[in-house]
């Protein structure tokens, strides 16, 4: 029988139990199945007194906020760093640790020297987001003291008062999945990602891998999916089917845009060829192990700078190919040519955000036993 092909599940969390989520954390004896959907979306993650130290022999973090936070929602900041001398000065800085939690999961032994003691810490080797199931898998806690976790990697530019007007941004709005736009000098993956002048924000189909800030209840569906995927590549193209509502609740915040100079990849892929990770072969696994079938980014609807709202249509496109063309000198991160702003108009006049979508029952296995990669996409343990 053909698995079913889904674009969202509307019903609320497709899992339940921190047991389900974290299966090498429960009694010996306690069989790995999956649990019935609660109707009311009940958390995948619950609160526990005790974590498990993970086999990478990372240190375990306080699981506690550290306080009341100056305004907004509950955030949660994870960081992973690498052999950087030094992180974008924004994460450590006092007014955003005013606004948001930090915690860093290092790459590597010993954390920046602009690291604060208070700020917790977590080792792990390998990629962003195994390493960053390692932190929750350690502090399972954390997930249900927090309605935000921001996920930027290690050299995003801006400033404290930027970053925290992001959050501020995204929890008015109501956004569950969302980032801020890039600056145009930035390196990018797609130029959906670039700061449009024309806008507040723009609702999408996607938000990559490089900055995702995400509410509770859709880290809580998406964090199995992160066990063993170093680079995550596949991920971004279905994660947004994981909030209630993708049409309203994904987002690109283009008021205060970020900086990205780096080349995507390519410190990471340095990295993960000291241990032998392919980047080529895990994507491969992801897209077929979920049936993932991507649809091209399109922006869905926005919000303009004068305060007005336009949903997809003519008027939004003419003013989204205006910023476009407003900032068309200063793409030099990755410079355009004419082929690419074709395809692009055409994606966006074209593009159908329903054609995305992923296998549920594979999604169910891989949550059922907690991300395992060594676990069969059948659901039985090899040989």
């Amino acid at each position: 029988m053909r698995a079913a092909m889904v674009v969202a599940d509307r019903g609320g969390c497709l899992f339940a139990g921190r047991d389900v989520l974290f299966p090498r954390l429960r009694s010996p004896r306690a069989p790995a199945t999956h649990s019935p959907l609660p109707p009311d979306g009940a958390a995948c993650v619950n609160n526990a007194t005790t974590s498990s130290a993970a086999s990478s022999g990372g240190q375990s973090a306080d699981a506690r906020p550290s306080g009341t936070k100056a305004s907004g929602a509950r955030v949660f900041t994870l960081v992973r760093i690498g052999n950087r001398p030094e992180v974008t000065p924004w994460l450590f800085s006092e007014a955003f640790l005013a606004r948001s939690d930090c915690a860093v999961s290092l790459y590597v032994d010993q954390p920046p020297a602009s690291c604060p003691q208070h700020v917790r810490q977590h080792h792990f080797i390998g990629g962003k987001w195994t390493g960053i199931f390692d932190f929750f898998r350690q502090n399972p806690d954390i997930v249900d003291a927090y309605d935000y976790f921001w996920f930027p990697d290690d050299d995003i530019e801006s400033t404290p008062e930027d970053v925290c007007r992001f959050l501020d941004i995204a929890e008015r709005e109501g956004f569950r999945l969302a980032q801020p736009a890039l600056t145009p000098d930035s390196d990018h993956a797609d130029r959906i990602t670039l700061a449009n002048p024309r806008f507040e924000w723009r609702r999408t189909n996607f938000v990559e891998l490089m900055l995702p800030l995400m509410h509770r209840e859709v880290l809580k569906k998406v964090l199995p999916l992160f066990e063993g995927r170093h680079f995550g590549l596949g991920l971004d193209w279905i994660w947004h089917l994981l909030t209630e509502d993708p049409a309203h609740q994904v987002a690109i915040v283009d008021a205060v845009p970020v900086g990205h100079r780096r080349p995507r990849r390519k410190h990471l892929k340095q990295n993960m060829q000291q241990i032998d990770v392919d980047i080529a072969s895990e994507r491969k696994e992801t897209l077929g192990e979920l049936a993932i079938r991507r649809a091209r980014p399109v922006v869905l609807s926005a919000k303009t700078r004068e305060g007005g709202e336009l949903r997809r249509g003519t008027a939004l496109w003419r003013r989204y190919f205006a910023g476009q063309w407003q900032t068309r000198r200063a793409v030099t991160g990755r410079p355009w040519t004419v082929l690419a702003a074709v395809l692009s108009t055409l994606d966006q006049l074209t593009g159908n955000p329903a054609r995305a979508s992923f296998d549920r029952e594979s999604y169910r296995r891989i949550v059922a036993r907690g991300g395992d990669p060594a676990v069969r996409s059948d659901g039985h343990t090899p040989d």
